[in-house]
């Protein structure tokens, strides 16, 4: 236990070091305060040469400030995960699990932890430890499931249940540089914030449900594939599809192969249709369902309203229903051979 210390001057590196953790080891670092510290040094230093398993440091209620004069540095952080193993030789750092409650930090830290390798001297983005928190720790972290908080959204949507559906909450405005590939069923509760990517967004096998937030996207938006899959837009969530350039497959949500797509909250593109099926033979058999309250942008008119396809009378009777929508909906030419559906509830 390392409890109720005070340290009111910077000191060269870090303030507390450990080493040589065994299997099992529990390490309680609570109600300490680091005053007045430089952003180039760290208050705990971890390293793993034994590769210890589930090794656990609970820091509760500790504090720290930096000093007016402190320069910025690229090691900022509470926590320094360090990995000096030569050659081939790793430490492992996954195993290690880091509660963290009622942490008191400085308005403008940037950084709560950080893993260093000295074979590439340098910062690494691999190799992290299980991080749980609570609100405190928030500002530094770019999503969570329940009290477990990741740094980025991806390294959430890794750690989520195979099988069960996983609720990810977005704790701050992100960019992703990828499409996600959902291939297990999830919600994404965007937290009244803003998911920007510069490529696709999301492509779609399992169950997925958008809330709470908007999502820009350079390209597509969702792509919902497999018969019997589901995408669901809340009420409350807003999809931007292909604010960058002028793409001919940038569409706001996609429906292929006997998905199901329904829309509840508001979705635009910029450049094409905002609701659409993708055009391959065989990729029909869709249904589409617009809530009353539902925004969908008028920017094209759909093929299917212009009769370009020769679809069944019957889809144009459930197009034309949906009234507030407008031109909503692109259905490709193998509408006309498969039941696609698009209908207002």
């Amino acid at each position: 236990e390392i409890i109720g210390n005070t340290f009111k001057s910077a000191i060269e590196n870090n303030y507390f070091n450990f080493y040589n953790m065994t299997d099992d080891a529990v390490i309680d670092i609570s109600n300490n305060s680091l005053l007045i510290a430089a952003k180039a040094s760290n208050g705990i230093r971890i390293s793993n040469p034994r590769n210890a398993k589930n090794v656990t440091f609970n820091i509760a209620e500790d504090s720290y400030t930096y000093a007016n004069d402190s320069a910025e540095s690229e090691y900022e952080g509470l926590i320094l995960l360090q990995d000096y193993s030569k050659d081939n030789a790793t430490q492992d750092f996954t195993n290690i699990n880091i509660n963290i409650t009622k942490l008191s930090v400085p308005e403008n830290a940037k950084q709560l932890l950080y893993v260093y390798e000295d074979k590439s001297n340098s910062i690494i983005n691999t190799n992290y430890p299980k991080l749980i928190g609570d609100d405190s720790i928030t500002q530094f972290c770019a999503a969570k499931i329940g009290d477990k908080y990741y740094k980025s959204l991806t390294d959430a949507y890794a750690e989520a249940n195979e099988s069960e559906n996983t609720e990810i909450v977005l704790l701050k405005d992100c960019t992703i540089d990828n499409c996600i590939v959902i291939n297990k069923p999830i919600t994404l509760d965007l937290g009244g914030k803003v998911l920007t990517s510069r490529s696709s967004g999301f492509d779609v096998y399992k169950n997925f449900t958008i809330k709470n937030g908007t999502l820009n996207t350079a390209t597509w938006g969702v792509w919902t594939q497999n018969e019997n899959v589901a995408f669901t837009l809340e009420s409350d969530a807003t999809i931007n599809a292909d604010c960058d350039t002028k793409l001919t497959n940038a569409a706001g949500v996609i429906a292929v192969q006997g998905a199901v797509v329904n829309i509840k909250g508001t979705v635009t593109a910029k450049h094409n249709f905002a609701v659409s099926g993708n055009g391959k033979a065989g990729w029909g058999n869709v249904k589409i369902n617009i809530a009353d309250k539902a925004n969908i942008s008028r920017s094209y008119l759909a093929d299917v309203e212009n009769n370009r396809y020769n679809p069944s009378v019957d889809t144009l009777k459930n197009i034309s229903n949906a009234k507030q929508c407008g031109a909503i909906c692109k259905l490709y030419r193998n509408v006309k051979n498969h039941e696609g559906i698009i209908k207002r509830q």
